[in-house]
């Protein structure tokens, strides 16, 4: 998307670089995060097979099952500059938080960055040992 002369990359672009960069700089930890296929339109009857199937609405774009800083997980949600939380991405970060995860906001692939090497240095710490 263009915004004046300024090309604003779309929060998939963002989260395929992230993917990316994951799988580049954490090749073991990635084994254990994916991302959640929540987002984009379907039809009423795949919206409802979904449902039926355990989808559910709010959750993060991202998780990792890895546990670091006294949290059992990590929970990322992307949003472009600007962007908002739903209701249920907010009830769903206040779940997270109740069963021992971290849920972070991230805004830009720089965020997402700095999130992932400061919640995993201490793993790539004891890699250098």
């Amino acid at each position: 998307m263009r915004i004046g002369d300024v090309y604003q990359r779309t929060e998939h672009e963002i989260q395929c670089y992230c993917v990316e960069w994951m799988r580049w700089r954490y090749p073991n930890e990635s084994r254990v995060f994916f991302a959640v296929p929540n987002g984009g339109k379907r039809s009423r009857k795949t919206a409802i097979d979904l449902k039926r199937e355990g989808v559910l609405a709010g959750v993060s774009d991202f998780v990792l099952l890895v546990a670091r800083k006294g949290y059992h997980f990590l929970c990322i949600e992307m949003k472009r500059k600007g962007g908002r939380q739903s209701d249920a991405q907010k009830a769903f970060s206040l779940a997270v938080a109740a069963f021992g995860g971290l849920y972070v906001l991230c805004y830009s692939s720089d965020d997402f960055c700095r999130v992932m090497d400061d919640y995993l240095k201490e793993n790539k710490n004891k890699e250098k040992k």
